[in-house]
């Protein structure tokens, strides 16, 4: 049974805004009664230099017959070329989507292709004597950064953190399954021995995607992310580390994927699955977490 036209954009619109969060507006114009179909609409946000904000329509029909429709909404410094690029992208990404949810991917272009470039050369230009209290270290080096793939095994370590790590309960959508694993870490070696004791699970280690996500704070932060395949779901799961201000954690998500393509619903499922485990391991305080084994 395919899924209808209003369902597909009910599921995009949940996805984009547990994504974008704050920087993602909806508006919908309700059904008279009278023949006329609710007209779903939305305003991205793209914080940066530009103040670019996009507003999208969302025909009935949209996505299986009719595009969605796009104009600039605010925009700062941007050349008339550059918009109307825009606009045709949206077009582009629509043609290409095949009856599919299509907005994410517009907005990521849009993302990686304007609004980064022009953030960096930002940063690069602003004061440099000015410095955060706290400052971020990327890891540099391949040998000493835990991935996935690639990782250094400890035994005693691995011995200590296991008791500790949280499994939260899982989402299903279509087949596909989610999972996230979370425990305190204190050190890139201690996130190494995470990864050990996880790929030991012969389950976990069968999962099509692993995505990895820490955050340890001492008199700077350490952060890093695996997408582990999953494009854009390491950095998206980094980024809510971030945004929650959890410290001293490191989460995996695991997706073993049902053979249906669930488009950007899947990045719902996975910020929500890691939010609910780090809610209920104590790292988000709520009512009654702790942080304990499940």
């Amino acid at each position: 049974m395919e899924t209808s036209d209003e369902q597909l954009q009910i599921d995009e619109f949940d996805a984009l805004q547990s994504i974008y969060a704050n920087d993602f507006d909806t508006f919908v114009n309700e059904s008279t009664g009278c023949g006329i179909q609710s007209i779903r609409s939305c305003i991205i946000k793209f914080p940066g230099q530009f103040s670019l904000a996009l507003f999208v329509e969302f025909p009935p029909t949209y996505p299986s017959v009719e595009a969605p429709i796009g104009r600039i909404h605010n925009s700062f410094g941007l050349k008339s070329e550059q918009c109307s690029w825009i606009i045709e992208k949206l077009k582009e990404c629509f043609q290409q989507s095949k009856g599919q949810p299509c907005i994410y991917e517009w907005i990521e272009y849009i993302r990686e292709t304007i609004v980064l470039p022009a953030t960096d050369e930002q940063i690069l230009s602003s004061d440099m004597n000015k410095e955060p209290e706290r400052k971020a270290v990327p890891l540099k080096s391949k040998m000493t950064r835990p991935r996935m793939s690639q990782y250094t095994r400890n035994l005693c370590i691995e011995k200590r953190i296991a008791p500790y790590i949280y499994h939260t309960d899982t989402i299903i959508d279509r087949k596909s399954v989610f999972q996230a694993h979370i425990v305190n870490v204190n050190s890139t070696e201690d996130v190494s021995a995470f990864i050990g004791v996880l790929l030991s699970d012969r389950k976990i280690a069968r999962a099509t995607h692993n995505i990895l996500a820490y955050r340890i704070v001492s008199d700077h932060t350490l952060k890093d992310n695996d997408s582990d395949g999953e494009d854009g779901a390491g950095s998206k799961l980094s980024h809510l580390l971030q945004v929650t201000n959890v410290k001293n954690v490191a989460v995996v998500v695991s997706r073993w994927y049902g053979g249906i393509h669930l488009g950007p619903v899947r990045f719902k499922h996975i910020l929500s699955i890691a939010r609910q485990g780090l809610e209920a391991a104590g790292f988000i305080r709520t009512e009654g977490s702790k942080i304990g084994r499940k």
